[in-house]
């Protein structure tokens, strides 16, 4: 078996480390599992754009929830279309506009 210290190194080595990655957001959330090449990568954003690591994830979260899913944009949608009921645009009307606007 080898030693602890030597192990978490081979990890590393490897991007099997799977140390937490701590962001303060008002509290505390913990990503875990986080592989090494990751953290990596996280980290080398955060330094080109001039933040910690912990400010930048802070501003990927906040980026993440301000930002609709597709399942939340779809029900918006569907909600504005049946306020509007058979008064609203029809699907041909929206592809003929799609169209107009990519010429």
């Amino acid at each position: 078996m080898l030693p602890g210290w030597l192990w978490r190194a081979r990890q590393v080595h490897h991007g099997h480390d799977h140390r937490p990655v701590r962001i303060a957001v008002g509290e505390t959330v913990e990503a875990c599992r986080v592989l090494a090449q990751m953290r990596y990568v996280l980290r080398r954003r955060a330094r080109r754009a001039g933040q910690s690591l912990q400010a930048y994830m802070r501003d990927q979260v906040v980026a993440l929830a301000e930002r609709s899913t597709k399942d939340e944009a779809i029900e918006q949608i569907e909600s504005v279309l049946a306020r509007l009921g058979r008064n609203g645009p029809s699907a041909a009307s929206i592809m003929s506009d799609l169209a107009a606007e990519r010429r």
